[in-house]
């Protein structure tokens, strides 16, 4: 007897399948209604959720509402009101064709919907529980939609189990309200959590909407960005001050309002601000594309994240130019200190290359520049060679090779105990590698990574052992960090009392009020910041060693990457190269990069000789 193996699913479970696909979790639900209100012609949308959407999502709004059969319809697979045909896939305008949405939401949840069109007397109410209809009746109700999802993954209990705390999932709710809410500033949102209000947002201009979302600080904080290409598309929005540049700023891509990733775009961004912000950091920006709907794919990735452009590369061009121009416009240029004497000879110098007073460059052909000085950062030949490029682009002539001494690559070999002399005398270069003479050959310790290992293993014994005192400051330090996600807060305020910070808010923005005596103001900022946004990506608190793990390594990393090597004295560099071959490892960090390596006596002797 044969027996057949393939048999067709149930609607029930292919609902269930189709729900893995498009909702993850509670932000995910969000993203669908919200959309919808907004394809609906809304400009009221109130979104209300209780235990971070796990226990409720409640999304209403005063759109155009449903008729009875359309309110029923829309719960089936693949029911749209947007495809019509194929070639509607390449032309959608609205926020995006997913049919199989709300019967996958109503397959993992309990849902209610009370709707209405304004020429209708009566409105429909409909309950759908694991995708089987429980009732569907006539109602008094007001004009628009208001879907209420109840007992998310009720009847999915491994899938339930995957979601992580309330505080890292309304984090991510929050997030998902932002990119609507930004995209949209001509609409009116709420936000409300366990009866807490937590946006009332107004309509207005998108300068407003990102003040109440961010602070009213970002008003100072940002500039204007424009361009248009004939035919193609235009670009508008903002970007951030470079002195505003964080190691995590808000960062938002629109295209026809729809939010996208792009990590092209986003280097070409970044690329613009060379030599204006830390390399760790990267600059804010909210930037709108406006193109024809024809020369777009959303279709390529299942959330609708990652947007296809037709003609990519002239796109990436206008959207650089566009900041670079901004850029220029308000006068803000690399930081170069030009009072130090460079020694380099005629030959390695372009003819052209602009003379200099020491507080501007002048040049009938080359953009004005206006460098700020700095008693500390000294010029470097990656300085020079930066700012030629911006001169010069693509005909910066080649280096002299005559000159060029530069080793590009270390040479493979098994890094024995270092034996240093009696004595030992040391050279710092490039204000970051300490270079000192060993039995074998030349040492070379990157100092950054070296003070990043020391401070690591130093901040986990004290976070440890708690064997410090808490200094306070007379005036607390304003972060710019400012509070929506008060729950998360909580947390994040009690977690970093064991690191020996105290923290408070005025006005939503989160304060320094103490922080161990062993760091700087500046660091001290910077720390709380990086950690708070850490906590925003939703890292887990419960094992303490972790989190101390965590903590000493973002504080270590922090203290490594503002500390300026130039103000080591020579006891300082002794000092620093003493504690490192003190740690148990020290040729290593704890994320695994190289701190030191011997360049061998053999192989500089090669470079002479050959």
């Amino acid at each position: 007897m044969v027996i057949d193996k393939i048999n067709l699913l149930p609607d029930s479970i292919a609902n269930q399948i189709a729900a893995g696909e498009v909702i993850q979790r509670p932000a995910s639900v969000i993203k669908e209604l919200v959309e919808n209100s907004i394809d609906a012609q809304a400009d009221e949308i109130t979104v209300n959720i209780k235990d971070a959407g796990k226990t409720l999502i409640q999304v209403t709004d005063n759109g155009i509402g449903m008729s009875e059969t359309d309110a029923r319809m829309c719960f089936e697979r693949h029911a749209t009101s947007k495809i019509k045909d194929i070639n509607d896939l390449f032309k959608i305008k609205t926020m995006g064709f997913r049919g199989e949405a709300l019967a996958s939401i109503a397959s993992i949840a309990e849902v209610e919907l009370k709707t209405r069109r304004e020429k209708d007397k009566l409105g429909t109410r409909i309950v759908i529980e694991g995708s089987k209809l429980i009732l569907q009746e006539k109602i008094s109700c007001p004009k628009g939609s208001n879907f209420a999802v109840k007992k998310l993954f009720y009847n999915v209990p491994a899938r339930r189990k995957f979601l992580r705390k309330d505080t890292t999932e309304f984090g991510l709710i929050m997030h998902e309200i932002q990119k609507v809410a930004i995209a949209h500033p001509d609409k009116k949102f709420k936000l409300i959590h366990n009866g807490k209000t937590v946006y009332s947002l107004e309509k207005g201009n998108l300068a407003r909407r990102l003040s109440e979302i961010f602070s009213e600080k970002i008003k100072k904080d940002i500039l204007p960005v424009e361009t248009k290409l004939p035919g193609l598309l235009r670009i508008y929005g903002y970007i951030g001050k470079p002195e505003t540049a964080k190691k995590k700023s808000p960062q938002f891509f629109f295209v026809n309002k729809r939010f996208f990733r792009h990590s092209w775009f986003h280097k070409a961004i970044v690329e613009s601000f060379q030599d204006m912000i830390k390399p760790e950091t990267s600059p804010e920006y909210f930037i709108f594309f406006e193109i024809g709907p024809e020369k777009i794919d959303v279709n390529i990735h299942p959330t609708k994240t990652e947007i296809k452009f037709e003609d990519e590369l002239n796109v990436r061009k206008a959207l650089a130019a566009a900041v670079k121009n901004t850029l220029f416009k308000y006068n803000i240029f690399p930081s170069i200190d030009f009072d130090r004497v460079i020694d380099n000879t005629p030959s390695q110098i372009p003819k052209n290359f602009p003379e200099h007073s020491g507080t501007h460059i002048a040049s009938t052909d080359t953009p004005q520049f206006t460098p700020k000085h700095h008693t500390k950062e000294k010029i470097s030949p990656a300085d020079i060679e930066n700012f030629m490029q911006s001169v010069y682009g693509d005909d910066l002539p080649e280096p002299s090779k005559e000159n060029n001494l530069i080793i590009e690559s270390s040479v493979n070999n098994e890094l024995a105990e270092p034996q240093l002399p009696d004595e030992p005398e040391f050279i710092l270069y490039r204000n970051r590698f300490i270079i000192t003479e060993v039995k074998s050959g030349l040492l070379v310790i990157d100092a950054k990574r070296a003070l990043e290992a020391i401070n690591y293993n130093k901040a986990l014994e004290l976070v440890r052992s708690h064997n410090f005192k808490t200094q306070f400051v007379l005036q607390p330090l304003e972060t710019g960090i400012y509070v929506k996600n008060p729950a998360l807060y909580q947390d994040f305020k009690a977690a970093i009392k064991q690191m020996g910070f105290e923290i408070d808010e005025h006005k939503d923005e989160i304060l320094i009020k103490a922080f161990p005596p062993f760091i700087k103001d500046t660091e001290a900022k910077t720390i709380v910041s990086d950690l708070y946004f850490m906590f925003e990506e939703g890292i887990e608190t419960e094992d303490s060693d972790i989190l101390h793990r965590k903590m000493a390594l973002q504080w270590a990393k922090t203290s490594a990457a503002i500390t300026n090597l130039t103000d080591l004295t020579e006891d300082g560099i002794k000092s620093l190269v003493s504690s490192l071959f003190e740690l148990h490892e020290h040729d290593k960090t704890i994320t695994g990069e190289k701190i030191m390596d011997i360049l061998p006596h053999k192989f500089i002797s090669e470079i002479f000789d050959n």
